[in-house]
Formats: structure tokens, sequence, C-alpha cells
């Protein structure tokens, strides 16, 4: 990770970016690391298709939360969308 201006991030930085777009990487001697990408957001809105909130937008992998309806409480989709491998920072859209 890096800082705003491409420097090597500091403590702060992590702190400032902690619950934004991450994704965890397993490297070789068994230790896992944490690489953040604070630019992407992830859309999510309540699709009535597939009866579920759907996660969308540049660079976001789409994936269905397992959150069946369109009146659940924004807390409960932040839940469901960090048990993916990767997280996003969600703007929840709703209609």
């Amino acid at each position: 990770m890096s800082g705003e201006d491409g420097s090597p991030a500091t403590l702060a930085d992590f702190r400032t970016h902690d619950l934004d777009t991450y994704f965890l990487y397993s490297i070789d001697d068994g230790d896992v690391e944490r690489h953040m990408l604070p630019r992407v957001i992830a859309d999510v809105s309540f699709e009535q298709n597939v009866q579920d909130w759907v996660k969308r937008g540049q660079s976001v992998i789409p994936a269905a939360s397992d959150v069946k309806n369109p009146n659940t409480p924004d807390f409960d989709i932040y839940a469901a969308l960090i048990t993916f491998p990767t997280v996003y920072k969600a703007r929840i859209i709703r209609s």
C-alpha cells in the first residue's frame, strides 16, 4: 500500500483506509498480506430479477450477497459483503 502521493504507506494511511477495499493474499511462508485498493467502490443494489442484493462496479467482481429481503438494513448488507474474498468499499443504492 502506498500513501496518496505514492510514498510508502504509514500506519496512519493504513488506519485511514482500514475499512476500504482489500483482499487477503497468502504468501509462501504461510503469512498473509492484506492488499488495499481504496479507490474501488462497489455499487450494491437489490436486483429484482435475482431477488438479491448484488455488488457491481468498475474493477468489482459482480456477485449476489445472499441477502434476499429488499428492505434489509444497511448493516446486514455490509455484514454479508465482508464475507467475500475481496472486500469492497460499498455504496448501497436503494430505489
